[in-house]
C-alpha cells in the first residue's frame, strides 16, 4: 500500500491578507496577530493554519494625496472628516495612543456616522481592548444596522477569540448586506472551515472566486478541502488553479507533484 506523502500544510498567503496586499483587496484587514485596520476600515480572521490577520495596511503614502500629508492635515480647521483622516494616518504608522484620540474625538463630532466608530473599533483591536472594541462596532450598527464593514470586523475579533459561531453569523450579515465584497466571502469560508461545516466554505470559497478570481487564496483552500476528503485529483486541479495567480507558491508547486507521484504509483486520478 503506498502511502500519501504529507503535504505542505495550508494557509492564506500574505497577498491575500488586507489584511492582504494593495493589488487585491482584506482577506480580506493587516495582519490579524491582534487586528488591524486598512483604509477599507475592515479587517480579516486569523486564517486555519497560520498565525495571522487578513487585511494589509496601505503601501507607501503618496506624495500627492493630501490626505497622506500630516502637517497639511493639522492645519485643516478642526472637523469630525479631519480627525478621520488624521487617525487613519496614525493608525497606518502603528501610533495606535495617537489614532485613538483622534478616533474618540470624531465620535464626539459626529457620533451618528457608523465609519467613525468602525474605526475605533479597528484602533482598540489592535490594542487588543477587546470589549471596548466590540462596544465601538455595536456604536457603529446602532448608527447604521447596513454598515457591512462593521460586522466584518466585528467576526474578526469573534473569530480571534474562537467564537467561530459568532463570527460566522456576523459575516453572514456583511455577505446578506454587501454579496459582492470577496474579502467578506473568504473569511466566512474560513470560519466555516474552522467549524467542521465543509460544503458551506466551499460554497463561500466560490463565491469569493466570482467577486474577484484574482487571488489564489480561495482556490488554495478549496484545494485543501479536497485533499482532505481524498479527492486528489480535485485537490490537485484547484491548486493548479492556485498556482496560475501565484506561480510564487513554491509549496503548491511540491504538494501537486507529490499527488502526481501518488497517482501514477497507484493507478489512480
Amino acid at each position: 500500500m503506498v502511502l500519501l506523502p504529507p503535504l505542505h500544510s495550508g494557509f492564506i498567503s500574505r497577498r491575500f491578507l488586507i489584511f492582504r496586499s494593495r493589488s487585491c483587496w482584506l482577506l480580506a484587514a493587516a495582519l490579524l496577530l491582534s487586528g488591524c485596520g486598512s483604509d477599507r476600515d475592515s479587517e480579516t480572521p486569523d486564517p486555519p493554519a497560520a498565525n495571522q490577520t487578513a487585511g494589509e495596511t496601505p503601501g507607501p503614502p503618496v506624495p500627492a494625496d493630501p490626505r497622506q500629508d500630516l502637517a497639511l492635515l493639522q492645519a485643516q480647521p478642526p472637523s469630525a472628516e479631519i480627525d478621520m483622516a488624521i487617525g487613519r494616518l496614525f493608525l497606518n504608522r502603528g501610533n495606535l495612543d495617537s489614532a485613538l484620540v483622534r478616533f474618540q474625538s470624531a465620535t464626539k463630532r459626529n457620533p451618528d456616522d457608523p465609519g467613525v466608530w468602525n474605526l475605533l473599533g479597528i484602533c482598540l483591536a489592535r490594542m487588543d481592548r477587546r470589549d471596548d472594541a466590540h462596544e465601538a462596532y455595536l456604536k457603529a450598527i446602532d448608527a447604521d444596522p447596513v454598515y457591512s464593514k462593521t460586522y466584518v470586523n466585528q467576526g474578526n475579533l469573534f473569530y480571534q477569540d474562537k467564537k467561530i459561531n459568532q463570527a460566522i453569523q456576523a459575516y453572514k450579515v456583511a455577505t446578506s448586506i454587501d454579496t459582492t465584497d470577496a474579502v467578506t466571502w473568504i473569511n466566512l469560508g474560513l470560519a466555516y472551515e474552522r467549524y467542521g461545516l465543509t460544503n458551506e466554505a466551499i460554497h463561500a470559497y466560490n463565491k469569493t472566486i466570482e467577486c474577484d478570481d484574482i487571488s489564489a487564496d480561495p482556490w488554495e483552500r478549496l484545494g485543501w478541502i479536497y485533499y482532505e476528503k481524498k479527492l486528489y485529483r480535485g485537490a490537485r486541479d484547484r491548486w493548479a488553479e492556485a498556482l496560475i495567480r501565484d506561480p510564487s507558491r513554491s509549496d503548491l508547486r511540491v504538494n501537486i507533484r507529490e499527488l502526481q507521484k501518488y497517482a501514477d504509483s497507484t493507478g489512480t486520478q
